[in-house]
């Protein structure tokens, strides 16, 4: 619920996520698989996360998402 105005509230079909992080206008989903999803404002970047594997950590901020693999690497957008 709340401001959906680029879709950040999207998130109905996720399944098995372990956790979410909000941004300012996107959120984003750990999967238990290491995925990481994202929806709303893709002008800036911040969901550009599709090619993220083993992720078991997710943070998002106003315009950038950040994670942390299993093997310990920081990957962000």
């Amino acid at each position: 619920m709340g401001n959906d105005r680029r879709g950040q509230c999207a998130v109905d079909t996720w399944r098995d996520v372990t956790a979410v992080a909000a941004g300012y206008l996107h959120t984003v989903g750990l999967g238990n698989d290491g995925r990481v999803l994202a929806v709303g404002d893709r002008s800036t970047g911040a969901c550009d996360v599709s090619a993220w594997r083993d992720v078991v950590a997710v943070t998002a901020g106003s315009y950038h998402t950040v994670g942390v693999t299993a093997a310990g690497r920081v990957v962000a957008v």
